[in-house]
C-alpha cells in the first residue's frame, strides 16, 4: 500500500500520543510517589521515646536510610523511564506527523549505488613466514 507524502498516518499519530500520554503518566506517578514519600515520616523511626526492646537508635536510623535509598533509586529509575517513553511517543508523533518512517541507513558505494552485505567467507589460515 502506497502512502501520499501529503496524509500523515493515522496509526503512527496515535501511537506517538498514546506512548507520549504513557510516558507522562509514568512521570505523574513519580511525583505522587515522591510527593507522597517526602511528606511522611520515615516508618520505623522514633528517636523521641523507643518502647522497651527496640532496637537502638542507630539501627533504626541505618535501616531508615537504606528503605529511603531504595525507594529513591527506584524513583530515579522511574523517572528516567517514563522520560524515555515520553521522548519516544514526541519522536513517533513528529516522525508520522511529517510523513517520515523509522530512519534507516543504507551503505553506498563510491559511485552511490546501494552496496551488497557483505557475504561471509572462510578464513584462510594464516601464512607461516620464514624466520
Amino acid at each position: 500500500m502506497l502512502r501520499s507524502h501529503n496524509h500523515p498516518d493515522r496509526v503512527s499519530q496515535i501511537t506517538g500520543v498514546v506512548t507520549f500520554a504513557a510516558g507522562i503518566a509514568m512521570l505523574a506517578l513519580v511525583f505522587s510517589l515522591a510527593y507522597h514519600m517526602f511528606t511522611q515520616p520515615v516508618p520505623g523511626l522514633n528517636l523521641s521515646n523507643p518502647p522497651h526492646g527496640a532496637p537502638p537508635p542507630a539501627a533504626s536510623i541505618g535501616v531508615a536510610l537504606t528503605s529511603f535509598a531504595e525507594k529513591l533509586l527506584l524513583l530515579a529509575l522511574l523517572t528516567l523511564v517514563g522520560s524515555l517513553v515520553a521522548s519516544k511517543g514526541v519522536q513517533l508523533l513528529f516522525a508520522a506527523a511529517h510523513g517520515h518512517g523509522p530512519e534507516t541507513t543504507v551503505p553506498v558505494t563510491r559511485n552511490g549505488a546501494a552496496a551488497q552485505p557483505a557475504v561471509p567467507t572462510e578464513a584462510a589460515p594464516p601464512e607461516k613466514s620464514a624466520h
